[in-house]
């Protein structure tokens, strides 16, 4: 094993626990046990604060650094967990088999209408700072409609997307990265045709599927 094969896959193994942790925190919150919950919640609620800067970010940079978050990853990483704050998880909705943000916002504009398009528009066409802010309004439509979301890829998206390396190799990953997304969002699943002895309501269909339909119920 070569020692940038072992540095990719140490960065793997502290990204994948660094998710899992928020993700434990978003199953602490339905815990029987009062401690869980209040740690739950108390460790969420500094995650979110983090996004107004200053002490507060301090404090959220405490959560994350544990994880051993590469010196130029940090900021990435104190985004997703802000982001997973807002919007916290099981890992049934937001691990690795989840939908990417791209493929939930696409679900979500079918189900919803243009004013989701225009919003992935502006996702994949800003950098830096601007796209921190639209992640952050993306993440937000999707919390309000229950629809779940694949942390784990986020996390590498936007370690790639927020970098500001300008080789070429760095600016053609950001320019893959960006495609992928358009692709995940254009993405329509063919519907499984039914067979003569499928029940009515008998498959519940992906995490996905069930959260878009219980919004539309909501809407009815």
């Amino acid at each position: 094993m070569t020692v940038r094969t072992e540095a990719r896959e140490e960065r793997r193994t502290r990204r994948d626990a660094f998710v899992s942790h928020l993700h434990s925190l978003a199953t602490a919150r339905e815990s029987d046990a009062t401690h869980l919950v209040a740690r739950g919640r108390a460790e969420l609620a500094v995650l979110r604060r983090g996004f107004s800067g200053g002490r507060h970010q301090a404090q959220a940079y405490g959560i994350v650094v544990p994880y051993g978050p590469p010196e130029e990853e940090q900021g990435v990483w104190l985004l997703v967990s802000g982001l997973f704050a807002l919007h916290p998880l099981p890992r049934s909705l937001g691990g690795p088999h989840a939908p990417t943000l791209a493929r939930s916002l696409g679900a979500l504009a079918r189900a919803k209408g243009s004013s989701v398009e225009r919003r992935f528009t502006e996702l994949v066409s800003v950098e830096g700072a601007a796209l921190e802010h639209q992640v952050r309004q993306a993440v937000r439509l999707l919390r309000g409609s229950h629809t779940p979301l694949n942390y784990g890829r986020l996390l590498d998206d936007l370690v790639v997307l927020l970098s500001t390396d300008q080789t070429d190799h760095r600016v053609k990953e950001r320019q893959r990265v960006r495609l992928r997304w358009i692709s995940d969002y254009h993405h329509h699943p063919v519907d499984r045709p039914r067979r003569a002895d499928d029940e009515p309501g008998g498959d519940p269909g992906t995490p996905l599927d069930q959260a878009l339909d219980s919004t539309t119920q909501d809407d009815e």
